[in-house]
């Protein structure tokens, strides 16, 4: 049985550097995590995922590897930041998903920028 290798790395955008972490290739899927956490929490589900998919998981503005925000940071803040982590990897067409407070970065992204989605 092989290892699903995790890429790291970070995006520049607007917002600062904004840690990642992915793996796989396929038809993409953006995972976000609840503020105050990384995206570490999804370290069991990404290799799951990445079997059929290409699986990016995200560091939230203001959370673990990202950059800290100059002034606090709404939701709709954080859903563009996400857009534009999003844009930096060419990601399009994908399915956005996320749990607690990372389910409504979520939705902010696909009310923001309902073509970015499947």
């Amino acid at each position: 049985m092989s290892q699903i290798r995790i890429k790291r790395g970070f995006v520049d955008t607007p917002d600062g550097q904004i840690f990642y972490r992915e793996a796989g290739s396929g038809p993409p899927i953006v995972l976000i995590h609840q503020i105050l956490r990384t995206s570490l929490d999804y370290k069991f589900v990404l290799p799951i995922l990445a079997k059929f998919h290409r699986v990016i998981a995200f560091d939230s503005v203001g959370c673990g590897d990202s950059d800290q925000p100059v002034e606090p940071y709404s939701l709709e803040d954080h859903g563009r930041a996400i857009i534009r982590a999003m844009e930096a990897l060419s990601i399009e067409g994908a399915t956005v998903g996320g749990h607690h407070s990372g389910a409504n970065i979520s939705m902010e992204v696909a009310l923001q920028r309902p073509d970015l989605l499947k």
